[in-house]
Order: C-alpha cells, then structure tokens, then sequence
C-alpha cells in the first residue's frame, strides 16, 4: 500500500477529528443538523442520537491515528484514511436506519399488528429473485473488467486525493483485486447481517413466516440499502478501471448507487410522514 507522503497530515488529522468528533458529541444545539441518511430530519431523537454516534466514530478515528503515531505503523491511504472513513460512512447511515427500524418500523398500527408483505404471494421464490440484483452487480464489474484485462496499462488508480481525482496509483493485477475484493466485501457484509436475522428467527424456531417477514416492508428497505452500497462500490471499480483503460471520469460510475440511497432516504421519509399521519392504536 502507498505510505502518506505528508508528515504533517497524521497530527492535523487526528486534531481535526478530535475536535469535530467532540463538537457532534457533546455540542448541544438546537440546530435541524443530522447525520445520514435524510429521514433522520424527521425525529429530534434519532437526530440527535446518530450525530452523537458519529462524532464518537470520529473521535475513535482520531485515536487509531495517534495509535499509528505512537506506535510508528506505516500510515497508509487505505489504513488511515479511506477504511476508517467506509466505517464511519457505514455507521452514519446504518445507526439511523436501525432506530428508525426499531421506532417506525415496528409491527404498523394497522389494527391487526402486522406489517404487510409486498407482494402477499410468491415467498421464497421472490427473496430469490431478489437477491440477482445485487448479484449482478457485483458479478457484471468483474466479468467487465475481465474482459478488458490485457488492454489495461500497468498502473492503475484505487484512490483519491484529498483535492479530487485518483491519486494512489498500483500495479494493474494488484489493483484490479483490491478493487474487486472491496466490491465482493461490502456484498458479503451486509448479505451477512440478513443472514444473520435468519439464523436468529430460526434458532427462535419462527421457521414458517421467514420468508414474509422478509418481503415485509422493512426489509425491503434493508434490501434497497444493501443494493446502494454494492452498486457504490460497483461503481468504484468500473470508474478507476475505466478511468485507466480510456482517461474516463470514475465519477459518473457512483451515480447509480447515489441515485439508490437518495430513493431509500425518499422512501424512508414517505414512510415516517405516512406513518405519523396514523391514528393511535385503539383509537
């Protein structure tokens, strides 16, 4: 991995996110200011509560640097940069929507207690063909690239710099699996977490309603999430791979999962507003 080649740029970091990260913490302000994805402006509570989670994130940031510092590691891009900042990304987002889950997306106070699956009919065979989707879009970058191997030149980039554009330039075989494996790890991660919600209501011997609490709304939800950041990290690898074959820009490869997490943030929003527009149970 490339070393950072500024020796100022550890202490001015890890200032600088001490100092941030202590503002989201423990500033108290009554400033309409969250962190993540869009609904979080719904709730005063979630608000609050994810832009405190995020400037402990930061904090924590700053500390590994330091612990870099101290211990004379090698700082990379990668390790002191880019992968605590995926982290926090994945954090500032993920925090939210869980307490948006646990809140809003409880059992909807529809008089029966149960959250509707879309569509009522097809079961496992919809979950199914569900998952092509973000399947297919790690598996098209990779045949793409593929195929476009032998005309790419020996170095290409995998990362930015500071003031944009790619920077962190590697060997094109070295290059094309980091790119790759970032892509595939993302898929895995949060195909993880689902699967672990299954293990869980299958250890809870709920075996029959699995595959309707998987088309309930929720989960839908989850899934537009998961498909976001694939299609981000995608994006990612096309972009720098096509930035290097042709001198293309990697940025317009990061508009189809920009596009998926605006549409999850409307979504989500819809679904507060619908919901604070339902009577109280009972009532």
């Amino acid at each position: 991995m490339h070393e950072i080649g500024y020796g100022w740029l550890e202490p001015a970091l890890a200032a600088l996110l001490a100092v941030l990260g202590g503002l989201l913490r423990f500033l108290r302000t009554s400033v309409r200011f969250g962190i993540g994805i869009p609904f979080v402006d719904a709730d005063e509570d979630i608000r609050r509560r994810s832009r405190n989670r995020v400037g402990e994130m930061l904090i924590l940031w700053a500390g590994w640097v330091v612990v870099q510092m101290l211990t004379g590691a090698p700082a990379t891009w990668t390790s002191t940069i880019w992968a605590p900042l995926v982290i926090v990304a994945a954090v500032a987002f993920s925090y939210p929507a869980r307490l948006y889950a646990r809140r809003y997306l409880a059992p909807v106070r529809s008089g029966t207690g149960e959250d509707p699956t879309y569509p009522r009919h097809g079961g496992w065979v919809v979950v199914l063909l569900r998952e092509t989707v973000p399947l297919a879009a790690v598996l098209i970058p990779i045949l793409v690239v593929r195929d476009n191997y032998g005309q790419l030149p020996d170095r290409v980039p995998v990362g930015w710099t500071l003031h944009g554009g790619p920077l962190v330039w590697m060997h094109r075989s070295e290059a094309v699996a980091l790119l790759r494996h970032q892509t595939m790890l993302v898929y895995l991660l949060l195909a993880g977490l689902e699967g672990v919600y299954l293990v869980f209501r299958w250890a809870r011997g709920q075996r029959g309603d699995i595959a309707r609490r998987m088309l309930t709304r929720r989960h839908w939800l989850f899934f537009l999430f998961r498909v976001s950041w694939v299609l981000l990290f995608a994006g990612i690898n096309l972009g720098f791979v096509y930035h290097a074959l042709a001198g293309r820009s990697p940025y317009p490869f990061l508009l189809p999962g920009l596009f998926a997490l605006s549409a999850l943030g409307i979504l989500i929003t819809l679904q507060v507003r619908r919901i604070r527009r339902l009577p109280p149970a009972g009532s």
